[in-house]
């Protein structure tokens, strides 16, 4: 039902509309309660602006909405999404001239 609450990779989930079989890391029905929770990118799921992920071992931000799109290769070179460095610094990926925005 919305509203409903689990936990899923250690990581809390709240259903945003009625759902059966969907799984919460892998599944837009599923928002994680904690704004501070940052999941595993997944191709089937749709990220907004804002959202963070983690690819191959790094965080990414992305800029705007995006699905399907892998973090750092999307677009052939466009940036959809930052990348969190050691650091802890966002540094934009390099944006390749003639990709289409959106």
């Amino acid at each position: 039902m919305a509203g409903d609450i689990v936990t899923y990779n250690g990581i809390e989930y709240k259903a945003g509309w009625w759902t059966q079989g969907d799984q919460p890391d892998n599944s837009d029905v599923w928002k994680p309660v904690s704004a501070s929770a940052v999941q595993a990118w997944s191709s089937a799921k749709a990220y907004n602006g804002g959202d963070q992920v983690i690819y191959e071992g790094h965080t990414y931000k992305a800029k705007w909405w995006t699905k399907g799109e892998i973090p750092g290769k999307a677009g052939v070179g466009c940036s959809l999404l930052n990348r969190k460095g050691l650091s802890g610094r966002t540094a934009p990926l390099l944006l390749l001239t003639g990709c289409a925005r959106r």
